[in-house]
């Protein structure tokens, strides 16, 4: 008899389980900004609700975003590179990004002509050099989705130091290019918000 009620109340239980629907995962995508809440609840741990009807959220006075971070110049490395090639120990790309890290920021890299143009706030103290004929040019790197001189002006790759064709920046953010044989200080770009 026991095995028979056992048997039942499994047989009505399960099937009525089946019908209940999971909760609604509910996330708050706006978090930062200011909400105006009539009927204000604490949550003290997250909880499971189910909300029975569409929820109605107005957004009162928003708090303005913050402007997003984008790369920008932070600085020139002390120490210059040049003599660009294919051999082996011939600075690259990775080894100008590396010393932009040890001399600058931890976090930079060489930068690229479209984030010097985008830089909004120049970092103070650029060298400039003693003539102003003849200033301290920084390597840049070009944009890539924007290089319409077919690597004309990245000393082909940074691994052809025998061109007239690798661009440079100063302190005052003039770009030029400059003949690859130089050694020139790196321009270093970083995140800033």
């Amino acid at each position: 008899m026991r095995l028979f009620l056992l048997f039942l109340i499994t047989a009505l239980i399960v099937p009525l389980a089946a019908y209940a629907q999971p909760p609604k995962q509910v996330e708050v995508i706006n978090e930062p900004l200011a909400v105006e809440v009539t009927n204000p609840i604490a949550i003290v741990e997250p909880v499971a609700v189910e909300i029975a009807e569409p929820l109605a959220v107005e957004i009162v006075n928003p708090a303005p975003l913050p402007p997003s971070a984008r790369f920008q110049l932070v600085g020139f490395t002390t120490s210059t590179i040049g003599g660009f090639s294919f051999a082996a120990g011939s600075p690259s790309l990775f080894d100008m990004t590396a010393t932009c890290q040890a001399e600058v920021d931890p976090l930079s890299r060489m930068c690229r002509v479209d984030e010097i143009q985008l830089t909004t706030k120049i970092p103070l103290g650029l060298p400039t050099g003693a003539d102003p004929a003849n200033p301290i040019r920084a390597w840049v790197n070009l944009d890539p989705a924007n290089d319409n001189f077919s690597g004309s002006f990245d000393c082909r790759g940074w691994s052809d130091s025998s061109i007239l064709s690798g661009m440079t920046v100063d302190a005052r953010g003039q770009l030029r290019a400059v003949h690859c044989g130089s050694h020139n200080p790196i321009a270093c770009c970083a995140l800033v918000p």
